[in-house]
């Protein structure tokens, strides 16, 4: 029996840890700058969409790199390094 290769795999982006560590980086270096930075600032600042932008912080959130304080509205960011 012969084997028979579809086609490349499909990568999604949140499992290529080159694309995510960079964003982390640069996102990370903003709010260090501002930790009150709004992610529509941090959209315009890195030309990335939004969608990328939150996806990313609650990634960075769940690998405990990042933790808001203070709510949503009048909060800010701490960095955990």
């Amino acid at each position: 029996m012969a084997t028979v290769t579809v086609g490349p795999t499909k990568t999604l982006k949140s499992h290529n840890d080159t694309l995510d560590d960079t964003l982390e980086l640069r996102i990370m270096a903003l709010l260090k700058q501002n930790p009150r930075i709004k992610q529509q600032e941090l959209c315009e600042q890195l030309a990335i969409s939004l969608p990328t932008i939150k996806r990313t912080m609650i990634g960075m959130v769940e690998k405990n790199l990042l933790e808001r304080k203070n709510g949503k509205r009048y909060g800010y960011w701490v960095i955990h390094e």
